[in-house]
């Protein structure tokens, strides 16, 4: 089966299509016992609005900007998808029209179309929550908070993650996560260098910052002339930030403010550990704020990667021989932290010409999971929803090396002990950062110095962007 790859791909998944019509209890998992009623609830669940049984667009167009559209014949989600478009646009006499915005994001399209008095596209969906959040405070798009109910548990995620420091919602997630944060590792490159294997140090419990340093440390070296890191750091401060419990940014709805956390006492820790990974053991290949890591490890100069999961379909390609494991457990830490950059949301453009209501009831039959469309019922119990996940993410283009990798991935960001959390990390933040903090204490600057040098520039960059 195909896999489309989305992001920056991101967040990937409309499997907004695929989880977001999922009924959490399962209680309705065979297709045979669904009646309409039944369809039409789970696919409703959440809003506070009645919808219109009779909603009736007069033939005219929606807009829904995505990086990618779906295209027949290319994946089995993919048509999944325009099976689904093609029965909604017949039931509310409507056409649905993808804008593709592609790996650059909406942003300006955005900005000059509200800016204008007109709208890029109705629906926005994205797959960074960081636009959005960024965006949010220039009123391009409407709050969600009188349409749907937040406290549900089809939107347990969206309650916190999506939550302005307004306090209002600007946009919707899925029901779960799809993926998030993961060290991959060149299986070859560890067993040559004889360092244990991550997953199982990881199922023994003692996947930790001292084990990891240790792989990290042990496959360093020279070969052929070319240094060969243990760690390549497109990601590492996000990473080490998130291995020790926390974002490098959060959100205080209470204060209405954004804080960055790299001057907590764990932060500083993070960045202590990033120092000696850097400055120290020179393990690292100094790619922090790119995506340039990727290939250092794609050609087998660095041993780990640490990444968003659709990192993933960067490295299958290649062949290289790789696993994944999550991030291990930071010192300042009793459990494993799953951190989400790139994630899944729906937003309403607030110059659309339709009611936030039609525009709602509209995306969310885009979910919908009814055994009437042909062809497009998928059973929502735990193998459903994992099949749904191997379907995404496995084969051409894929994520995942196979149905192991992808399972493994889907258990852990879904067990109950994984705690998931949302960065507000933007990239013009990120910049900042990394001339600011990263550069200096990867050279080899005082932690607690540095931070105090620079906390003022810190919180300008984070007030003029929320």
């Amino acid at each position: 089966m195909k896999l489309k790859n989305w992001i920056v791909l991101v967040l990937s998944f409309c499997m907004v299509a695929v989880l977001g019509a999922c009924d959490k209890g399962g209680s309705n998992s065979g297709s045979g016992n669904l009646s309409s009623s039944d369809v039409d609830a789970i696919t409703f669940e959440g809003l506070t609005f009645k919808t219109d049984a009779n909603l009736d667009f007069g033939g005219k167009t929606v807009t829904i900007a995505r990086d990618t559209a779906p295209k027949a014949g290319v994946s089995a989600n993919y048509d999944r998808e325009l099976a689904i478009k093609a029965a909604m646009e017949k039931k509310y006499n409507v056409k649905i029209e993808y804008i593709e915005y592609g790996s650059g994001g909406p942003q300006e399209n955005l900005v000059l179309n509200y800016m204008s008095g007109t709208a890029y596209a109705d629906i926005v969906f994205t797959t960074s929550p960081n636009l959005l959040q960024a965006l949010t405070n220039k009123g391009i798009f409407r709050p969600l908070d009188d349409y749907i109910d937040f406290s549900n548990a089809r939107f347990k995620l969206t309650d916190t993650a999506t939550r302005y420091i307004d306090g209002k919602h600007y946009s919707y997630y899925p029901t779960e996560y799809d993926a998030g944060y993961f060290v991959y590792y060149n299986t070859d490159l560890l067993a040559s260098n004889n360092c244990e294997d991550p997953r199982d140090l990881y199922e023994a419990g003692e996947w930790n910052w001292k084990s990891f340093e240790k792989i990290v440390k042990a496959c360093t070296g020279q070969k052929n002339g070319k240094t060969i890191f243990g760690l390549a750091g497109s990601n590492l401060l996000d990473g080490l930030m998130a291995s020790n419990g926390m974002t490098v940014l959060s959100a205080d709805t209470s204060s209405g403010k954004v804080a960055c956390n790299l001057f907590s006492d764990a932060g500083k820790n993070a960045l202590n550990f990033l120092r000696t990974l850097t400055y120290v053991d020179k393990a690292v290949d100094g790619t922090y704020g790119s995506h340039n890591g990727i290939e250092t490890f794609n050609n087998s100069y660095a041993a780990m990667l640490i990444g968003p999961q659709y990192y993933g379909s960067h490295l299958v390609q290649t062949g290289i021989p790789y696993e994944m494991v999550p991030l291990p457990m930071g010192d300042d830490t009793d459990h494993y932290t799953n951190v989400c950059q790139y994630c899944y949301c729906y937003s309403v453009s607030a110059n659309s010409e339709y009611t936030t209501e039609q525009l709602l009831q509209l995306a969310f039959e885009l979910e919908r999971n009814d055994p009437a469309i042909e062809g497009t019922y998928r059973e929502m119990d735990y193998e459903g929803k994992l099949q749904a996940f191997i379907d995404q993410y496995v084969d051409q283009a894929n994520h995942y090396i196979d149905d192991d990798q992808a399972k493994f991935v889907y258990d852990f960001v879904n067990d109950p002990e994984t705690v998931n959390k949302v960065e507000w990390l933007t990239n013009d933040i990120k910049e900042v950062i990394v001339k600011n903090i990263y550069l200096p204490i990867s050279k080899g600057e005082d932690v607690r110095s540095q931070l105090a040098s620079i906390e003022s520039v810190i919180k300008a960059a984070i007030n003029e962007q929320f």
